[in-house]
């Protein structure tokens, strides 16, 4: 069974285009509201996709910046 998942450096490529569809699409908003993002990515925070969407400060990952983490 392991060998028919696909390993994590086949999911990479794909979680990095989401990560830059979903900074492209909150550009297009052109809102300077606050916006959350929620979800799973099934990744570290070392992951490059967890960069891509924190890089420059575009979101910011609340766990990461907690005072006190619980869970």
């Amino acid at each position: 069974m392991e060998d028919l998942l696909p390993t994590d450096h086949e999911f990479q490529p794909a979680r990095d285009k989401s990560a830059a569809l979903v900074r492209e699409r909150v550009q297009a908003l052109g809102t300077n509201l606050p916006i959350l993002l929620t979800g799973d990515f099934n990744a570290p925070n070392i992951n490059r996709a967890h960069e891509i969407v924190v890089q420059g400060g575009f979101f910011t990952d609340t766990w990461d910046n907690a005072k006190e983490r619980i869970g």
